[in-house]
């Protein structure tokens, strides 16, 4: 059972603004402590001042390495901890309604609960202006959720191992999701339950032709990321590679033909990113000017 005591959030920081900061009031009363793990290269925990410092653990790295090792971080201090589940945040991310103890509560009710590595919640992106969706099930056998907002049990994944630190950024929940699903372990959606998330920029919209596109929006060196690593986990696990290949060919072809902004760095940073995988280079971007 996941009981509140034995629970910790692990919240992974960038910069983040004032709001990022207050998302940590719809979980902190919910969990045992709070791990706020924080890659910016200054330190923020000014920023925690208004919540009790007996619930929250504040680690500034002083520096960006990455989500997997700011993760792997947060899973390391509750172990040591004891907890035995864990919730794992993005800044952006924040629970409707507040809801978590009805995520706890759902995911306490699956039949199968033994049988199962992560419990997610339905993932929402209020700034694409669509109706959240309506699902005839409560419970939904998934093999891919992203990482934020998710509810993971320890033993679980301390069999699977934690995060690749190897990706730095972008795949990260993908490969540890294939991984879960290659030990016959289960990842469950909890229907009832929406956690606003945002992924990248959104989407954005723009006109080609007089015609109307949809596409992505990612920060210009994120296309690095997901090019390099898209191919680090296509040889890890090959069986999966050409459903991976045909997502990142999706994004490049969309970006290619539809996208009117930093068009020719993102270019840059693919062509940068098959050529690091090619020479093996992993973890964060660098390159002489």
């Amino acid at each position: 059972m996941i009981e509140q005591s034995k629970l910790y959030g692990i919240v992974i920081w960038y910069y983040p603004s004032l709001e990022n900061v207050d998302n940590i009031n719809s979980y902190i009363q919910n969990i045992n402590q709070l791990i706020v793990i924080d890659n910016s290269d200054i330190d923020n925990s000014i920023l925690l001042a208004g919540f009790d410092h007996s619930k929250i653990i504040y680690i500034a790295n002083k520096g960006n390495r990455g989500i997997a090792t700011a993760l792997n971080q947060g899973c390391k201090l509750a172990i040591e901890s004891g907890a035995e589940w864990i919730l794992t945040l993005d800044q952006d991310s924040c629970f409707f309604e507040k809801n978590l103890p009805l995520f706890i509560q759902n995911s306490n009710e699956y039949p199968d609960f033994e049988k199962v590595a992560i419990f997610s919640p339905v993932h929402f992106d209020s700034r694409n202006n669509k109706p959240k969706p309506i699902f005839e099930n409560k419970y939904s056998p998934i093999n891919y959720t992203m990482t934020s907002g998710n509810l993971i049990l320890i033993e679980k994944i301390q069999k699977v191992g934690l995060f690749l630190e190897d990706l730095f950024i972008d795949w990260i929940d993908e490969e540890i999701c294939l991984r879960i699903c290659k030990m016959n372990l289960q990842i469950v959606r909890i229907n009832t339950v929406f956690l606003e998330h945002f992924v990248g920029n959104g989407i954005r919209k723009t006109k080609v032709l007089g015609f109307t596109k949809y596409i992505d929006d990612y920060n210009p060196i994120r296309f690095y990321y997901i090019t390099r690593n898209v191919f680090i986990v296509s040889k890890l696990y090959p069986s999966e590679a050409r459903r991976l290949q045909k997502r990142w060919k999706r994004l490049v072809r969309k970006t290619i033909l539809y996208d009117n902004q930093d068009k020719l760095l993102k270019i840059r940073y693919i062509i940068h990113g098959i050529l690091d995988y090619q020479s093996g280079k992993t973890g964060l971007y660098w390159r002489k000017k």
